[in-house]
């Protein structure tokens, strides 16, 4: 059995390999660049001493060194779980039934409950593997960055814990989706829409509220307000101003005071009328915390999805 998985799927690992080889390929070199610019400007030492208030002319040389990068290879990594689901994950068994070589397989000793196992733990680890591989590496390459502004903003999707349980979760789904349909390409389709419908809103709506926001108000006026502000590791996720007895002024009421406001005394016209800057956010040491619980989610979901599947083909009969 496992001679004949290795045949099935070994074009499956050629496929992993040359994109993590590929990937590499385009984020070392620049790495080595960004990492050395770093290590010599002394924005590292900057950062430490001075935290928000460092004002190394560097920082703006690794800001723009990464932002291309981050604009044109981050979207394409954040493609790849969907990817695996479609291409590895729909074909897994879709492919058996339309080529009919399921009514063999089934026809041998080997229990179908087993052979479905070993296909799935077979690809689905070089998926794992492969994906926490290329989180590894895109860590790496972005470390640089994310000492100056944090990790919780659209990279957080190709980093840590969570790259590898989407894709284990698009592969899952691909899977199911095969099992169900039985034709490789309506059920490409099918694994898509089902990874999107849960990925959207959880990147869009509930990432960032798995732990409750921190709140916090400020006085503008205050001598060290730059430093009581949430720092470029932190997420803002709404900020505003908040009146004195405590509610949150709209957008409309913002911007009507902002027009007969002095330019010259902001602060101090937002103090007089007893004005304060408001913000909500997630602190940016929360980052491990929050990759664990949204790959947690995601990898229910796939141990959800996994379950049907074993029933399901236990209990099919063609």
């Amino acid at each position: 059995m496992r001679w004949l998985i290795w045949r099935q799927h070994r074009a499956d690992a050629a496929l992993l390999l040359a994109v993590f080889t590929l990937t590499a390929m385009a984020l070392v070199p620049h790495a080595l660049d960004m990492h050395h610019l770093f290590a010599t400007s002394g924005v590292g030492d900057c950062l430490q001493t001075q935290r928000t208030g460092c004002r190394s002319p560097f920082l703006q040389d690794i800001a723009d060194g990464y932002q291309p990068y981050i604009n044109n290879v981050v979207p394409w990594l954040v493609a790849l779980p969907a990817a695996a689901g479609l291409f590895l994950g729909a074909p897994l068994l879709a492919r058996e039934y339309e080529q009919g070589t399921w009514q063999l397989v089934w026809a041998q000793s080997v229990p179908r409950a087993r052979w479905l196992c070993g296909k799935l733990i077979a690809v689905g680890a070089s998926v794992v593997v492969t994906a926490a591989a290329l989180s590894r590496l895109v860590t790496w390459w972005f470390s640089a960055d994310a000492k100056i502004k944090g990790r919780l903003d659209m990279a957080f999707s190709v980093q840590g814990l969570v790259f590898p349980a989407h894709a284990l979760f698009a592969f899952a789904a691909g899977a199911v989706a095969g099992a169900w349909l039985r034709r490789t390409f309506p059920a490409m389709a099918l694994a898509l829409a089902a990874y999107l419908v849960v990925r959207v809103p959880v990147e869009t709506q509930l990432r960032m509220r798995l732990l409750p926001p921190r709140q916090m108000t400020l006085d503008p006026t205050a001598s060290n307000v730059r430093a009581l502000q949430p720092g470029p590791q932190d997420r803002v996720l709404a900020r505003g101003l908040i009146a004195p007895d405590g509610r949150r002024l709209s957008q409309v009421e913002a911007d009507t005071l902002a027009a007969g406001m002095p330019r010259d005394d902001w602060p101090g016209y937002l103090h007089r009328h007893g004005l304060k800057d408001w913000y909500q956010y997630q602190p940016g040491g929360r980052f491990w915390t929050l990759q664990a619980m949204e790959a947690g989610l995601f990898l229910a979901l796939t141990a959800a999805l996994l379950a049907v599947l074993v029933l399901r083909i236990r209990r099919r009969a063609v």
